[in-house]
Formats: structure tokens, C-alpha cells, sequence
């Protein structure tokens, strides 16, 4: 008897254990960000580009911009469709009001395998008074980073890129 009542208390703690392990591994963050990568600057275009895809590319799925991350996608050779860049031009540089609603919509209406609960933003290299890379989030906050001072140093772009990286929203 009392080996019996002893068992049993061992494989409950034993099941208690299991089920708080479980759920304390997929309590912390959420996947993400889930972003678009977009260029509608014109200088160094190419350059801007590939500096962004190596440095992506050098980042591990558990660390963007050295903050933690949890498997991250960013679209950057092919934009999802509706993200052109004249709605970009006209929601993140011209401050249009029905481009900006638009585009949210577009960010939190998105879905593709892997991503069900939408995108947490679009994050955008431009040219309008100076060169800057900037994003909109889920929410329709608009970040803008510091200036570029040269499009082809790499630090300057990754340091922008990571400078206007919007958060996870995605709850």
C-alpha cells in the first residue's frame, strides 16, 4: 500500500513537472518580427539592398539587432502584394492618411505559412531630405532613423535598419 500511494505521488509531481516545463518553454516571446523589407531610395539601391540581406543573413533566429528575437522573417527579395512603393511613398514620406490606413490594414491583414496573426510592420530605406531607413508597425506608429550619412558602409545602414526596427505587436 504505501508503495503504491508513493508511486502515484511520484507520477503526479512527475506530470505536474512535464506540463510546467511545456508551458514555460513556449511562455516567453512571441515568433518574430514578422516584417517587409522595402528600398524606394534610389541611391545605391543595389548596395542598400545586399548590405541589409548579408546582415539578415548573419543574424541568428534567436537574436535581430542584438535583442532577443524568436524565428524572425523578413521579406526582402519579394514583397507581398499591395505593398508597392508608391502606397509606401505615400503612407511613410508623404503623410497621406488613406495611404497610412491602408497600409496598416495590409500589415495586419497579412497571412502566409508560418505567420496567421498578421505582420508586426514594414520597414522601408528612403530618400526625402536626407536618407534614412524608417517603419510602420502593426499600430501605425511611423520610427525613422537617424540619418545615412553613406549608403555603402555597412554599419551605417545595419545601425539604421536595427535603429528603426519596430516591435512585436503580435499578442
Amino acid at each position: 500500500m504505501r508503495n503504491s500511494r508513493r508511486l502515484f505521488f511520484v507520477c503526479v509531481i512527475t506530470i505536474f513537472a512535464t506540463i510546467f516545463k511545456v508551458q514555460s518553454a513556449n511562455a516567453g516571446l512571441p515568433d518574430g518580427p514578422f516584417l517587409v523589407w522595402a528600398n524606394i531610395g534610389t541611391e545605391n539601391k543595389e548596395g542598400v539592398d545586399k548590405i541589409v540581406r548579408n546582415f539578415l543573413s548573419n543574424q541568428s533566429s534567436g537574436d535581430l539587432c542584438d535583442d532577443t528575437a524568436n524565428g524572425w522573417i523578413i521579406y526582402t527579395k519579394t514583397r507581398p502584394d499591395g505593398f508597392s512603393d508608391n502606397l509606401l511613398q505615400e503612407a511613410l514620406l508623404d503623410n497621406s492618411t488613406v495611404s497610412k490606413k491602408k497600409l496598416k490594414q495590409l500589415i495586419r491583414n497579412f497571412r502566409a505559412p508560418g505567420i496567421k496573426d498578421g505582420l508586426d510592420g514594414v520597414v522601408v530605406f528612403a530618400e526625402k531630405k536626407g536618407k534614412y531607413i524608417l517603419s510602420m508597425d502593426a499600430n501605425g506608429k511611423i520610427v525613422r532613423s537617424k540619418e545615412i550619412e553613406q549608403t555603402t558602409k555597412e554599419r551605417s545602414v545595419t545601425d539604421a535598419f536595427c535603429d528603426a526596427l519596430p516591435s512585436i505587436y503580435r499578442r
